[in-house]
């Protein structure tokens, strides 16, 4: 038999190795890369369609309760004490078949801890709900709204940072991001709703306080990605201080490093003007708006927008707008006015939102029937 020429051979073994290169190459075109455990910031931020705020039901905080350890009734009577109703896997159904794509559920847990540990029947009704939401393909932001003490002070960083309230916040995220770290991206968190000052003020000029949440912010992003599994990649929420829209304020919030990029997001809660959108028991005040609609009125509004939309172009980060509404004492026609302007400042500026739902006046569904206010659904979802 005739030897195969040398270079005939060399062809054979080049060719060869083309070929496995291209068959390894499509066997794992598939494989989903750590990078690709949790789509980007930008990803999950254009696939919004409408949020939900699933308010008051798992919020309810009683200062001078005593505490006594979790028991199923416990757990029951506190989602039923600034609700009334207890939640359901129906109403997500319900809520995702209206198009709504995003739960945002602020998770109070002073009744429920001890010595900084959560009582477990607690976080696994906050669990259960998690994974309905997930189940259902929803993304869902989860945040605690009580800080332990925890305000922003106007101390330098290295004295702030020593402080008993931050120590709480350390244990609580280490233990919220370990047990939840194997819950896919759906799954979002926001290190707290509305944090402020010692001195309750819900904006601030001082840069020392500024800093002292942009310190907060490296922190919380540091425990997250700590924990491993899913949190390595998961996306975070970082609300300005007291979650103000004000364009300075969102300004002074200095984003955090990471160690992944464009896996963090921006929140500012938008009730403008506050005086329509709130009523007189909320704010304590007199002065209050029962319409809307002058040029002063839309004009007003839609700077906050304007800002907003150059506040995310410099930031290069997407920025939501978690909480916004307006109470359903105000006349329907009134109600319709402002909603058709928001809606339509969101649509110009492709910037997603959340609504506040309290379950009473900021209601948008019924929670025991699911009915929903159609009025109020037909602008916020069909504009």
């Amino acid at each position: 038999m005739k030897k195969v020429p040398r270079i005939i051979k060399l062809i054979i073994i080049v060719f060869l190795s083309i070929f496995t290169l291209i068959v390894f190459n499509i066997s794992t075109s598939s494989i989903t890369s750590d990078d690709d455990m949790v789509e980007t910031a930008d990803v999950f931020y254009n696939n919004i369609q409408m949020g939900f705020n699933l308010g008051m039901s798992f919020s309810a905080n009683i200062k001078d309760q005593v505490y006594e350890e979790d028991s199923i009734q416990k757990v029951t009577k506190y989602e039923l004490m600034w609700c009334n109703t207890i939640t359901t896997k129906e109403l997500f159904v319900s809520l995702k078949n209206k198009g709504f794509n995003l739960i945002r559920i602020s998770v109070d847990i002073f009744n429920h801890i001890k010595d900084n540990i959560i009582d477990e029947l607690w976080l696994k009704r906050i669990e259960e709900v998690i994974n309905w939401c997930v189940d259902l393909d929803l993304y869902i932001v989860i945040n605690i709204i009580e800080t332990y003490g925890l305000e922003l002070t106007n101390e330098e960083s290295k004295i702030f940072l020593k402080s008993d309230g931050l120590n709480k916040f350390k244990i609580f995220w280490n233990n919220l991001a370990k047990r939840f770290k194997d819950i896919d991206g759906h799954l979002l968190f926001e290190p707290f709703n509305e944090l402020i000052n010692v001195n309750k003020n819900w904006s601030t000029n001082d840069i020392n306080e500024i800093n002292n949440l942009n310190s907060l912010y490296q922190i919380f992003v540091d425990i997250i990605r700590s924990n491993g599994g899913y949190n390595r990649y998961r996306n975070l929420i970082l609300p300005t201080y007291g979650a103000s829209p004000k364009k300075y304020l969102i300004d002074g919030l200095r984003l955090p490093f990471d160690t992944v990029p464009n896996h963090l997001i921006i929140d500012v809660h938008l009730y403008e003007p506050i005086n329509f959108c709130f009523n007189e028991t909320n704010l304590k005040s007199r002065d209050f708006k029962h319409t809307f609609g002058s040029k002063k009125d839309i004009d007003n509004l839609n700077n906050y927008f304007i800002n907003l939309n150059i506040s995310r172009n410099i930031k290069k980060v997407p920025i939501l707008i978690g909480e916004f509404g307006v109470v359903n004492l105000r006349n329907i026609s009134q109600i319709k006015n402002y909603l058709e302007c928001y809606m339509a400042n969101l649509k110009k500026y492709n910037i997603k939102a959340v609504y506040f739902d309290d379950s009473w006046d900021f209601k948008i569904i019924d929670r025991n029937n699911f009915k929903f206010n159609e009025d109020i659904l037909n602008i916020l979802i069909n504009d």
